[in-house]
């Protein structure tokens, strides 16, 4: 058995999978962890808790580091010297790397990363299967939330908001489903647009479907502020999109909503655990997304009850102290 005490989770850039993939989950299971200002060789320490020596993190002194998508060639040396020296190693990551764009070299460079670690610990089951050809022990590890961060009072209003958060879709994939927004915005005059993230809201604003008072783009926010900036929907969604890496996105967004009790509406292929009806909605094109937004607008007491479910489910699933049995038997894997 590992001790999680001599576990620590090393994040490489101060973002949004660093919170999930990396803080949240230390601190679920009693584990050191740690984001870098700079990678190897010098190694430059950023926020968090980790062993130090000279200075510098002391990863040698874990029995088990958990590195978060390592993408720079200093690792190529780091990962082979800890090893040699007892340290077990698991690349982490949670987003199909090879399904975005980029250079061929760095891609062959994040697959001789992933070739020489103890394994691969991934976000999804799609994320698994594209990785499993590189390395042979390849592991899910599904992303959880802090039940916690979203101990807060929600703004009291007397609007039904439809909301939206993000970075990943450009307004030429969100054109036609902000058409569909506009026109359920205009068919209930009780209705607002939220985005988050993106600004999505000011291009249906400037659209000129929707009076602009009646959108609000919310800019990028810090992963701990995220649960206060969407606390003002009521009913939230999230498209598949047409860049092929959102088809192994984990399911981030219906949790985020359930934590609030908030009906929220997904894709299939995205948000397979969404059970339709009962702790959310499935819906594949901007028609059906509109459809089901007017049941929920017209029916307050549809979305309370989809909302409660969600937020029953996601409390007894998706919590990160929940999901922390995941990350043991990922560990033990390589012990």
């Amino acid at each position: 058995m590992i001790d999680p005490g001599d576990v620590v989770f090393v994040g490489q850039t101060a973002d949004a999978s660093c919170y999930h993939r990396v803080m949240l989950p230390a601190l679920a299971l009693g584990c050191d962890w740690c984001g870098l200002d700079e990678p190897p060789p010098r190694i430059r320490l950023g926020r968090g808790e980790v062993r130090a020596s000279g200075g510098q993190p002391d990863l040698a002194a874990y029995a088990l580091v958990v590195l978060q998508t390592p993408a720079s060639e200093g690792w190529l040396d780091a990962i082979p010297a800890l090893r040699a020296k007892g340290t077990r190693v698991l690349y982490e990551v949670d987003f199909d790397i090879h399904a975005i764009p980029q250079a061929p070299e760095a891609l062959a460079l994040i697959e001789r990363l992933i070739a020489s670690c103890d394994g691969v610990i991934c976000a999804t089951e799609r994320i698994a299967e594209r990785y499993a050809a590189l390395n042979a022990r390849t592991l899910v590890c599904e992303s959880g939330i802090d039940l916690d961060a979203y101990a807060l009072t929600r703004p009291p209003h007397d609007t039904v908001n439809i909301g939206w958060a993000g970075r990943s879709l450009t307004p030429d994939e969100m054109r036609g489903w902000l058409t569909q927004i506009g026109g359920v915005l205009r068919a209930r005059e009780l209705t607002n647009f939220i985005s988050v993230g993106a600004p999505h809201a000011d291009e249906l604003a400037a659209s000129g479907a929707v009076a602009p008072e009646r959108c609000l783009a919310i800019p990028p926010v810090l992963p701990e502020q995220y649960p206060a900036a969407v606390s003002l929907f009521d009913v939230g969604f999230d498209p598949m999109g047409r860049a092929p890496w959102r088809r192994a996105r984990s399911q981030l967004r219906w949790l985020e909503a359930g934590a609030w009790g908030i009906p929220f509406v997904g894709d299939r292929r995205i948000y397979p655990a969404i059970e339709h009806g009962v702790t959310g909605f499935h819906a594949a094109d901007p028609p059906a997304l509109a459809a089901t937004l007017l049941r929920l607008v017209d029916d307050p007491e549809l979305r309370a009850r989809v909302g409660a479910a969600a937020r029953a489910r996601v409390r007894a699933e998706y919590s990160m102290a929940a999901l922390a049995p995941q990350w043991l038997r990922a560990f033990e894997a390589v012990a």
